[in-house]
């Protein structure tokens, strides 16, 4: 059986992942979303539980995209 931390982790790292879908959401907005105080430490699970930081996975999902947004300055949404 899974812990309910586990359980917990997984769904929030689920969620994060339609959240980081849209751009005008900030990594700040994405970890408090799913609930994590912390952007750095919700980065930080986020790569345990995917092997990617929510920053490539973000730039990974939209570069797969049909629509093309302009991610040039994804880098300022971190803040």
């Amino acid at each position: 059986g899974h812990s309910l931390k586990t359980m917990l982790t997984k769904m929030r790292v689920q969620y994060a992942k339609q959240l980081l879908g849209d751009c005008s959401l900030s990594m700040a907005d994405v970890a408090q979303r799913v609930g994590y105080s912390s952007s750095s430490y919700f980065s930080k699970v986020f790569k345990a539980a995917t092997s990617q930081s929510p920053d490539a996975f973000r730039r990974a999902i939209l570069s797969n995209s049909p629509v093309q947004e302009d991610i040039s300055d994804m880098e300022d949404l971190q803040s």
